[in-house]
């Protein structure tokens, strides 16, 4: 099985593995990935701001499971109340060179819980603004499929009316009618929105440690492709409890990086570097930088805990 969006469309127990198996191989932000593209979301069982649904466990990489975070759980893997509706927002937080992304909320509603008007609401209270100065962007907001179509899915489009300037822009959220919510998919992220640029500007996007009760998996995202990603693993260096680790490369792809070393745990003081040398698929390098952080303290969503690297 292929780790493409198109496999988490299939029958719950092919699905139910492929997210485990996929999910231990590359981290809890592949499955956001995955389940953006796929345009899986909350209401139809799968995903809800970072939980996997359908009370589905995962399985670690020594062949453990870690159970279902609860009912309605933001920190685990759990399903919410039955059918909840619930919201999702592209350009994931964080994320550079959005250009050719949909600037858009999808609303998954599998229960039919918000009606014409609840809709209209949910429209009106979403903004598009300067980051960090929250200046108005005037945008034209279209809905698909139009109201009054039969849908459990439903994605509002923001276009803007002019061109967006090589800067940072937000999503925002206002406060929203009930039953509706908003849960950032990553611990860390903006929590009323996300934060994008559209032009070619790559960093580092964050830093998570997974499989954080066995030998631990340390994963560096970025925010956009990288022009050559088997040799961003030489520009990381890691230090573990004020000695450096000597760490295996288990996984490359062109958005993040996957190391094994020996010596991370859940109680680990950790310091990961990167040095000059990567760049993004635009020719743009990636600009250095360092993070330092003990493991326990970072806000864990199943197998792994988060440190996202602040937006500028």
């Amino acid at each position: 099985m292929t780790d493409s969006p198109a496999s988490i469309s299939q029958s719950a127990p092919a699905r139910d593995r492929f997210v485990a198996i996929g999910t231990r191989r590359h981290g809890l932000l592949w499955l956001a990935l995955m389940c953006l593209s796929a345009g899986c979301g909350p209401g139809d069982g799968r995903w809800r701001g970072g939980t996997a649904l359908g009370g589905a466990t995962v399985e670690g990489s020594g062949g453990k499971t870690y159970p279902g975070g609860g009912a309605g759980g933001r920190g685990g893997f759990g399903p919410p109340a039955p059918s909840a509706p619930t919201l999702s927002i592209s350009p994931l937080d964080g994320r550079t060179n959005t250009a050719d992304q949909p600037i858009s909320v999808t609303l998954n509603d599998g229960g039919g819980q918000v009606d014409a008007t609840g809709l209209q609401a949910l429209a009106a209270r979403i903004s598009l603004v300067t980051w960090p100065e929250r200046g108005a962007v005037p945008f034209d907001r279209s809905i698909t499929p139009p109201l009054g179509a039969a849908a459990t899915q439903r994605v509002i489009t923001l276009t803007p009316r002019g061109a967006l300037a090589n800067r940072w822009y937000a999503v925002l959220l206002g406060d929203l009618p009930p039953p509706l919510s908003y849960h950032p998919i990553v611990p860390g992220n903006l929590q009323e929105g996300t934060r994008f640029r559209p032009l070619s500007a790559p960093r580092v996007l964050l830093v998570e440690v997974c499989d954080i009760e066995e030998p631990a998996r340390l994963n560096v995202a970025f925010s956009e492709p990288l022009a050559a990603p088997a040799s961003a693993p030489d520009a990381v260096a890691v230090i573990i409890d004020g000695a450096p680790a000597t760490c295996a490369v288990v996984r490359t792809d062109e958005g993040s990086v996957g190391l094994t070393c020996p010596g991370l745990t859940g109680t680990s003081h950790v310091t990961v570097s990167l040095a000059a040398g990567v760049s993004s698929k635009t020719g743009l390098p990636v600009p250095p930088a360092s993070f330092d952080f003990d493991v326990a303290t970072l806000p864990q969503a199943a197998l792994c805990r988060w440190l996202v690297a602040p937006v500028p």
